[in-house]
Formats: C-alpha cells, sequence, structure tokens
C-alpha cells in the first residue's frame, strides 16, 4: 500500500509518501493428540518519506511463534531493535492487512478496512488548491483448507463451508477515511474451482463439498470482476458420514469392540452424519454389502411350503436397510459395509458422500460327525392288529412296514463366544412309499418338508454347555398297511439341514444352514403268512418270488458323509405326514 501527500500551494512546496509491505505465511498441522497447531511468520515494512526535510523513517516488523520484533532506522542515524511491535488493533500483524477507516466515538472499536484482494485500485483527491492526495493499494490474501483426519484411511467427508464478501469504492478522504462498503451477492463468490450460488441460490453463502481427509488444499476464494475487497470464511464444518449397525457407529479403518456379529443376526443399517447436516431437502442412499447375505423374505408357492430368503435390490436403495449373513468363517471375518448417500441441499447443491463401516461375522462349525447307515435293509412288519383277531381274516390293516435298522449320525454344533443360539436339523425328503392297496405319499420329485420344521427340536448352545450342542437322529423310514396289502415299497431319498440361530441382538434372527446330510433308503416286498409265536401264523415280508416267508434284507441304504459349509436354506414345495 502506498499514500502520498503533495502540497504546492505555497514556497516552499512539501510532500509526504507512507508505503508497506508485508508478507505472512501460517502452516497447519495436527500434532501427535490429533490438535491442530499452526505456525507462522511475517514481516512488514513501513516506509515514511518527507520533503524538502529529506527526513524519513523506517520500520521492519518480524513476528512469529518465537515472539516479535521491531527494528527502527531513521535519516537521523537512529537504528535500534526491540522485542514487540506497538499496535492496538493487530493492524500491523493482522491477516489480511487492514487500515483505519473511521474512528469510534467515545473511544469505542474503530471501522477498518480490510485488503483481502485489492488489485489496480489507485485514488487520487485534491482537498484543497495546489493539494494532492494519492493512495494505492494491491493486495493477495491466500489461504490453504486442511481437512485433518488419517490420509492412510482413504476417507472422504462432507465440508460445509460458508464465506461472506463487501466491496468497497472510494473513500472521500484520503487515505481510507469513511470507505463506502456493500456486501457482495455470495453468489458470486468462488471457493475451491466452486460457485457459492446453487440452482436455487437462497444467498446463504454456503459450498458443500466432498474433501479427502489430511489434505491441503489451496481455497482460492475470489469474486471475479470486483477489484477491491474483503472476504471471510465464517465457518468450516466437517460432516463425517458412519455406518450404524443395529444404532452402533462402525469405523471406518478398524473393528470396534462390539462390532462382532454372527450368521443369522438380523443388522440394521442406517447412515448417520456427525455433525448433523443441516438444509438437506433431499437424501438417496445406496448400501454395498458384502459377503453372502439376504435381506427379504418371499413367501411360500403354498400354504404348507417353505418360505425363502433372497437379495431385494431395491432394499438396498432405502435409508434404513435390514440383512442377514448367512456365511462366514468360523474365526470371524472382517467386513466392509458400504455407502453412498446422495445429498440435495436447500440452494440446489449437490454432494454425493461415501462411508465405510468395519465389522466381523462369525459362523458356527460342525465337528464329530458320525454315522452307521450304509448296505443292505430289511423292511419288516411292525404287528399292530388287536389281539383275539385272526390275522389271516384280518390282513395287515393295522400293521406298518418300518426300515430296519434304523438310519443313525450324530454331529456336534460348535460356536465361539458369546454367541449363544439354537440349534436343530430339517428334514425334507422326495420319493415315494406305499402299498398295492394305497400309494402313501409320492413327491413326484419334489422335496417336502418331513412332518414339521424341526425334526430334531431346537436345543440351547451357551455358555452352559460350552457352545457346543450334540445333534443327532435315529430315523426308521416305513409305510402304513391297508387291509388286503400284499406288497410294499419305500423309495425315500433324505436331506437334513443342520441349522443355527443366533440369540444376539435386537433381531428380528434366522436360521441358516451349517451343513447337510444326504441319505437315502430304496427297497420293496411281498407280504405273506408265517410261523409267529403267540398267534400262530402272521404277516410277515417275503422275497419276491419265495414261496417261504422269512426276515430277509429287502433292499438298500446309503448315507452321505456329512457336508460341511453348507449354506443354502432348505427348500420345501408341502409338507409330508412323517417317514
Amino acid at each position: 500500500m502506498k499514500y502520498a501527500n503533495h502540497d504546492d500551494a505555497g514556497p516552499p512546496s512539501s510532500s509526504s509518501t507512507y508505503t508497506r509491505a508485508k508478507h505472512v505465511t501460517a502452516t497447519y498441522q495436527a500434532d501427535p493428540s490429533g490438535a491442530w497447531t499452526s505456525a507462522y511468520h511475517g514481516v512488514a515494512t513501513d516506509h515514511e518519506a518527507y520533503s524538502p526535510s529529506g527526513s524519513w523513517y523506517h520500520f521492519v516488523y518480524d513476528w512469529s511463534n518465537a515472539g516479535k520484533t521491531t527494528h527502527e532506522t531513521t535519516s537521523e542515524g537512529f537504528d535500534g531493535t526491540w522485542d514487540g511491535i506497538s499496535e492496538n488493533y493487530h493492524q500491523i500483524t493482522g491477516l489480511p492487512d487492514q487500515d483505519l477507516s473511521c474512528s469510534a466515538p467515545g473511544g469505542g472499536q474503530p471501522w477498518w478496512i480490510y485488503h483481502y484482494y485489492a488489485s489496480g485500485v489507485q485514488y487520487r483527491w485534491s482537498p484543497a488548491k495546489g493539494s494532492t492526495d494519492e493512495v494505492g493499494v494491491c493486495a493477495r490474501t491466500r489461504q490453504k483448507l486442511f481437512t485433518g483426519g488419517k490420509a492412510i484411511v482413504n476417507r472422504q467427508n462432507l465440508l460445509h463451508i460458508n464465506a461472506w464478501a463487501q466491496q468497497y469504492g472510494k473513500p472521500p478522504l484520503a487515505p481510507w477515511q469513511g470507505t463506502p462498503a456493500d456486501f457482495i451477492d455470495p453468489a458470486k463468490i468462488q471457493m475451491l474451482g466452486h460457485s457459492l450460488a446453487g440452482r436455487q441460490a437462497d444467498g446463504s453463502g454456503d459450498l458443500y463439498l466432498v474433501m479427502p481427509d489430511n489434505a491441503a488444499l489451496d481455497l482460492n476464494l475470489s469474486i471475479p470482476g470486483v477489484k477491491h475487497y474483503n472476504a471471510t470464511v465464517t465457518s468450516v464444518q466437517k460432516h463425517k458420514l458412519f455406518v450404524q449397525a443395529n444404532s452402533y457407529l462402525l469405523a471406518p479403518d478398524c473393528v470396534r469392540p462390539d462390532a462382532h456379529y454372527c450368521v443369522g443376526q438380523g443388522l440394521t443399517f442406517t447412515p448417520a452424519f456427525v455433525p448433523e447436516i443441516p438444509n438437506v431437502s433431499e437424501k438417496r442412499v445406496q448400501w454395498m454389502l458384502p459377503g453372502k447375505f439376504v435381506n427379504y423374505t418371499t413367501p411360500p408357492s403354498y400354504p404348507d411350503g417353505s418360505s425363502n430368503y433372497v437379495i431385494n435390490l431395491d432394499l438396498l436403495a432405502t435409508e434404513t436397510t435390514i440383512a442377514w449373513w448367512f456365511n462366514a468363517a468360523f474365526v470371524p471375518q472382517k467386513l466392509a459395509v458400504m455407502v453412498r448417500v446422495n445429498l440435495t441441499f436447500g440452494n440446489g447443491q449437490l454432494a454425493s458422500v461415501p462411508a465405510c463401516g468395519q465389522l466381523t461375522m462369525h459362523r458356527p462349525r460342525l465337528v464329530n460327525f458320525t454315522k452307521n447307515v450304509d448296505g443292505p435293509v430289511a423292511l419288516n412288519l411292525v404287528h399292530n392288529h388287536a389281539a383275539g383277531n385272526s390275522p389271516y381274516l384280518e390282513g395287515p390293516l393295522q400293521d406298518a412296514l418300518a426300515v430296519g435298522p434304523p438310519a443313525h449320525y450324530t454331529v456336534y454344533v460348535e460356536a465361539i463366544a458369546p454367541f449363544s443360539g439354537l440349534a436343530g436339523s430339517t428334514q425334507t425328503v422326495s420319493g415315494r412309499e406305499g402299498t398295492d392297496w394305497s400309494m402313501g405319499v409320492d413327491t413326484h420329485g419334489n422335496p417336502y418338508l418331513d412332518t414339521q420344521e424341526f425334526y430334531v427340536p431346537p436345543y440351547p448352545l451357551n455358555e452352559q454347555n460350552g457352545y457346543r450342542r450334540r445333534i443327532w437322529i435315529v430315523d426308521t423310514p416305513g409305510t402304513s398297511m391297508g387291509a388286503l396289502s400284499t406288497w410294499a415299497t419305500v423309495q425315500l431319498d433324505f436331506e437334513d439341514y443342520i441349522r443355527f440361530k443366533p440369540d444376539a441382538g435386537p433381531g428380528p434372527n434366522i436360521y441358516v444352514t451349517l451343513g447337510s446330510v444326504d441319505w437315502h433308503v430304496h427297497g420293496e416286498t411281498s407280504l405273506g403268512l408265517g410261523p409267529a409265536p403267540g398267534d400262530g401264523v402272521d404277516w410277515c415280508p417275503v422275497a419276491t418270488g419265495d414261496d417261504v416267508p422269512q426276515m430277509i434284507p429287502t433292499g438298500e441304504a446309503g448315507m452321505d458323509d456329512l457336508v460341511n459349509g453348507v449354506d443354502y436354506f432348505p427348500y420345501w414345495l408341502h409338507t409330508g405326514q412323517g417317514n
């Protein structure tokens, strides 16, 4: 800035000039505790010169974190340095540079103008005949925006920045007395390459931007077409977006203490801005969930059929969404839940904010599987007719044909603490069984539920049993006999699903499959009269074409090994009456 006064009204003519040059730098960085610290250094030089006396005064001001000093030299030979800078209102060290515009009456706060930016500003006055005042200023303030945070997380956050500016005109008196100032429409302000005007400009001076953490960006605050103005960033607010699981905030870079979950556990996800964002007119959310999960239940094809779990993509575009994972590792597996929130603000500006939340998922496992079904089996008649009635006349009406020996397997469900829950087995069957008198069941190749959803009722798995629960089955498939039946068949294929549902969380939770066992029984026989203790004669199976009734193998059965890790859900078209 330069100010000059010339007086040529009478001899001798006189003049005075005052110039100031100033340069200040300030940097910011986070200390090990995360607190922001600043390092700054400024140098300003003032020079005053008078004629015709030829006297002059030169001041050099230096200030930094280490302290302040003033160095003065004069035309009279004075040369001295001392600590401190004499100023009442930071008129020397202030940033941006400032000049007095109006003194306040009664010693109040004076009115200053601030040269945030000035280019081509040159004013001239003639307050009296032969007298001239001139002032000129050139100024440019450059600011950086430090977003903070950890760069290694690669996180982005929403920044809400507010700014205002005022434009200066020519003052009526030199150098800056009574300088007129008018507020500038915030829509004309530009920062970070963006205009503060939205599609529906509201004059708020708000700018919403998504920025990476740990970045230092040139603010580049400017007002095109205005040559002299002050501008102020009134506020910078960082809004961090988090993923919430069952109302618990997940961290983007680590797994928090309570962010450990289990397959089958219902997790309700919501996005959460901290602090909340004002002035949002529209919000659209898109979720991206990793791994194997479901989020929707479809109704059964028939009233006695199974419901089915699927992924409904539409539900991943809602602000609040629920999901159930059905596969993971026994050792908790780390998963990253992603969300993107697209915002429209009241001024029409748009912002798209991503976020990530870390969690772990545990899946119980099956151990110590044993079985006993493999090889030939017999179809044995179980006698249930009334005592004293002639079995020959009655026929095998009240009897049943059953497979022997029974199918049997044992397996243990094992989880880690603290994931308690219920473990059980669901059995589906396909095939046919019946007699020449009445065909009992024919599934026509479709799976049917065997009697009820849990063939083996769910048992608690918890701390009391060491998070380990035995599941076993003893099964004797067969068919009911009709009056005068002379032939029977059992051609059945079974699939047993070992399932688990956790207790954790608010729910709702679902049963998930941990493994499956496939086994079958295929056999048929004719019936004939033979000797029977107590009754003399009774019905019993005979080999086809054999005239002598006897208990002989009439089929075969087999059981596959446990398939550990099966994760599909059981499906059945109808519910059968039991085998």
